[in-house]
């Protein structure tokens, strides 16, 4: 049985002016939060805050991202409020990424200037093409690209050959899909590529490892014993695995420098079975 709780004309309005209280107080604490993000945010510059004593990082741990708790509708809030940052060091960039910059600038066909998201790990640029359709390009060797105006955006490559971007490696051209067994890679044209998450990226991942001497790891592992194995290695194919595949393509002089797995670098790599034995690192080493 709930019970009745009565209240006098005296404490229901003590209580009233209670709750409007906490209510203004809220709507300060966040009006306050608001005002305080935005000039910290607005005073980054090249990823450190200028508005702050000391300094700090915006991005990464212990970055005052972190330390404010910032939720993702702040963030984007604060995108909206100022332009986006670059985060310290700067972001490697593949040989040739400012050079095609360069060049779309001097043919005034920049859509969307260098940025970087908040805090990712790569920046990016826009170009309108003369067909109307838009390419991207990411510092890391990356296209996203609309063959003709309407149609879907494809992934694919770039080059710069010393005058001119060359746009390469084009998905939809070379492969049908993302591999999920030896077989599709050997024979029916799939890859691996970023995006893929699997058994078969394992592989790869440890082969890396394996050819590097234990100088690249990019995912993987060790057991109790101190061994690294195949089936340890996350699986997951990212910028990682790709600077890890790319390094080894140029090193052996294959034709695909594109980071991608196919035919070529799979039958290159012969990756270990995902059950293999393991290395421990002065196994790797030698």
């Amino acid at each position: 049985m709930t019970r009745k709780i009565r209240l006098t004309e005296s404490e229901l309005v003590q209580l009233i002016k209670k709750t409007l209280s906490e209510q203004k107080n809220e709507i300060s604490k966040d009006a306050i939060r608001k005002f305080t993000l935005e000039k910290v945010w607005c005073g980054v510059k090249d990823g450190v805050t200028t508005t702050l004593t000391p300094k700090v990082e915006w991005c990464g741990p212990g970055g005052y991202k972190e330390k404010a708790q910032i939720t993702p509708s702040e963030q984007i809030s604060l995108e909206q409020k100022c332009p986006y940052i670059f985060s310290t060091p700067p972001l490697d960039s593949k040989q040739g990424f400012n050079e095609i910059y360069q060049y779309y600038k001097n043919a005034q066909q920049i859509s969307q200037e260098i940025r970087q998201q908040m805090c990712e790990g790569y920046y990016w640029f826009v170009v309108e093409n003369s067909n109307g359709t838009y390419t991207s390009f990411y510092n890391n060797g990356d296209i996203n690209y609309s063959p003709k105006a309407g149609s879907r955006q494809v992934k694919g490559t770039w080059e710069w050959d010393g005058t001119k971007p060359v746009l390469k490696g084009l998905l939809t051209r070379k492969a049908v899909g993302y591999a999920e067994t030896e077989e599709d890679i050997t024979n029916n044209k799939k890859i691996l590529y970023i995006g893929s998450k699997n058994d078969l990226v394992k592989r790869v991942q440890f082969e890396i490892l394996y050819w590097s001497k234990g100088k690249t790891n990019v995912g993987c592992k060790k057991d109790t014993d101190g061994k690294y194995k195949p089936s340890l290695c996350d699986g997951i194919f990212g910028p990682k695995t790709k600077k890890g595949v790319q390094d080894y393509q140029r090193a052996e002089g294959l034709k695909d420098s594109s980071g991608i797995v196919g035919a070529e670098t799979w039958d290159s790599m012969q990756p270990y079975a995902i059950d293999a034995v393991g290395q421990t690192e002065e196994d790797l080493k030698d």
